[in-house]
């Protein structure tokens, strides 16, 4: 069970079910197939096959699900080409959206804001991971170069569904990446949450490589019962 005070909202509640797993040795594609199986199976238990229909949409589950990386998402949900994750960019890809800010932002606050707006054009016709996150908006995924980082999200139905990264084995780049994300709460008027220092130990002393998911139960159970609200498959909303 996990508990976020003040998440409520379509598909947020205070308190919801994760389906978490992970191993040792794993790479982030193998985490994917289980999940891919994983999904197919809750469709074929529910309803004796692989094809949902959804909000008057009919989506397949059967794996494989469909890759793309976020910047391509980026592109097709705006029209743009050659966009980066830079913020001049992003409020490039807001004015196409029809989405005002305020203020000057930093890319992280762009990115988050474009980023919501972008995952309600994914996963229609079959699943999709988008991979190739910008680094900013990972904490704990590894570094692949470019400022980004090896990471996978599932959506299905503008919906996410799960998130999943291979281990972060290097704990010097654990720490600057925590660094960076208290750089970025006092940033936005956030109070600092204290660094865990076990964890960080724990990297010293070495931990093998592998990889692993989190998975939203309510909400892949939103989708194989046809809801619109996550409080509708909840016992106690």
């Amino acid at each position: 069970q996990n508990f976020r005070a003040g998440d409520e909202g379509r598909y947020n509640a205070r308190e919801f079910t994760m389906l978490e797993w992970a191993r040792v040795g794993a790479g982030l594609a193998q985490i994917e197939e289980d999940l891919e199986k994983m999904v197919r199976t809750a469709a074929l238990a529910a309803h004796g096959r692989a094809v949902v229909d959804y909000r008057g949409n009919k989506i397949d589950l059967a794996p494989p699900f469909a890759r793309c990386r976020v910047i391509d998402a980026f592109e097709a949900a705006s029209g743009l080409s050659g966009l980066d994750f830079s913020a001049p960019a992003l409020e490039k890809v807001l004015d196409v959206l029809k989405i005002n800010v305020a203020s000057v932002q930093d890319s992280a606050f762009l990115f988050s804001v474009a980023m919501a707006e972008v995952q309600k054009k994914l996963g229609f016709d079959r699943p999709v991971f988008v991979q190739d996150w910008p680094d900013f908006h990972s904490s704990s995924a590894p570094a692949r170069g470019g400022g980004f980082v090896t990471r996978s999200e599932l959506y299905i139905a503008g919906i996410e569904i799960s998130n999943g990264f291979p281990t972060l084995t290097d704990a010097t780049a654990q720490r600057r990446s925590f660094e960076r994300q208290q750089h970025l709460r006092r940033a936005a008027g956030k109070k600092e949450t204290p660094l865990d220092q076990k964890y960080l130990a724990m990297m010293d002393d070495g931990l093998p490589p592998g990889a692993g998911m989190a998975m939203g139960l309510d909400r892949l159970v939103m989708i194989l019962t046809d809801q619109d609200q996550i409080r509708n498959v909840m016992a106690f909303a």
